[in-house]
């Protein structure tokens, strides 16, 4: 009986763990479905996001620059130098490691700069766009001295005929720190990419010029990136998916207004189903711990309950096979002294009357033999 509960128990007990596992992973799948679905709609508004907040940023420049160019503090300047102090007065709250100033003629001369180096980093063709226009003129992005930068410039004529060129050249990593807001997730980056496919903007620096086209044809590796960067540069926005190292990608994208680049938010799917399958592996354990708990308190009551009916059947049995000795002596040993004398007077009264009787029945009838019998039976359980 006890091997029967204990194999009843085992049973439940298995079947018990696995519904709750199987009820687990059915509902760590859904929830990493539901968190990639969330992902693909979450993506591209955050791209776009990013990408205004990325073209609202440099329009901010540009028109300040312009703006400052046509001041009177500009136009009414007596030096260079002042002329200087006017640029760098219209981005007093941005000045600093980012940001450089300087002041050019018509023909690329430095006038005036707070950083000779980065000036120089200026070409002469970029100064002379900047002079054909009313507008301001943005150069592409260029690397100079290990560093990303790119450059803003407005001209206006100083005077009757002098012309002047004011430019803001600015670090890149100011707009990389821009754009990563926007990420999405741990790992999640954005970047930049030109038209031609080649990354210009990114918070890792060896992948700055590489061509993400390129890159897919010499390395199998990178064929799902390639991928969806040709998707990517086929549209102006959008989602698309991609997989690296074991990784899966959502990957949301936005046209920007400048460098003919496009804002793409790339975000790590296992970012936010780590988080189900840590929460799996903690019901699992768990479960197991509280199937052990409840085996060691069944087995502790189930013996509580089950000794008594045990025994009780036990001795059943044992009064169903036994003989009347058997039965009388396993009645002396339940019945208290005093209740046997009383019983055992009884039965001795009886005992005399029927031996009286049987002397008297057995000359007439010799087959009746129960009297010695119970003459036998009456000295087996006698009492010292």
């Amino acid at each position: 009986m006890k091997t029967l509960r204990s194999k009843l128990l085992l049973a439940m007990l298995s079947i018990a763990l696995i519904i709750t596992v199987l009820l687990s992973l059915v509902s760590v799948y859904f929830i990493n479905v539901s968190a990639k679905d969330t992902l693909k709609s979450t993506a591209e508004p955050l791209a776009v996001q990013a990408a205004k907040n990325f073209d609202s940023t440099i329009s901010s420049y540009t028109n300040n620059i312009v703006s400052t160019v046509k001041s009177d503090s500009f136009l009414g300047a007596k030096t260079d130098a002042d002329r200087l102090k006017a640029v760098k007065s219209g981005f007093a709250d941005n000045t600093g490691f980012y940001l450089n100033f300087t002041v050019y003629d018509g023909n690329g001369i430095v006038l005036a700069t707070d950083n000779e180096m980065v000036s120089s980093s200026v070409e002469k063709e970029h100064i002379i766009s900047a002079c054909e226009r009313s507008s301001a003129y943005i150069t592409d992005i260029y690397t100079f001295g290990g560093k990303n930068y790119f450059s803003i410039l407005a001209s206006t004529k100083s005077g009757n005929t002098e012309q002047k060129v004011a430019c803001i050249t600015i670090q890149s990593d100011m707009l990389i720190n821009a754009l990563n807001e926007y990420t999405f997730g741990k790992s999640g980056y954005v970047y930049l990419v030109g038209k031609d496919g080649e990354i210009l903007l990114h918070k890792d620096t060896d992948q700055i010029g590489k061509n993400a086209l390129e890159i897919g044809k010499k390395d199998e590796e990178y064929t799902e990136v390639t991928n969806a960067v040709e998707k990517i540069l086929a549209n102006n926005s959008g989602t698309t998916e991609y997989k690296f190292k074991d990784n899966n990608y959502i990957v949301g994208y936005y046209g920007s207004s400048y460098f003919d680049g496009t804002v793409v938010m790339v975000t790590n799917v296992a970012d936010f189903t780590t988080a189900s399958s840590s929460a799996l592996t903690n019901i699992i354990v768990m479960g197991v711990v509280l199937m052990c708990l409840t085996v060691l308190f069944s087995l502790l009551f189930a013996k509580r309950i089950t000794k008594p009916i045990i025994s009780t059947t036990n001795r059943l049995r044992s009064l169903a096979q036994a003989t009347l000795p058997t039965l009388l002596t396993c009645g002396i040993q339940r019945t208290s002294l005093a209740s046997f004398q009383t019983l055992w007077k009884k039965l001795s009264s009886a005992s005399d009357s029927i031996s009286t009787l049987s002397q008297w029945l057995l000359p007439r009838y010799p087959r009746v033999t129960f009297a010695i019998e119970w003459k036998a039976l009456s000295r087996a359980t006698s009492i010292r």
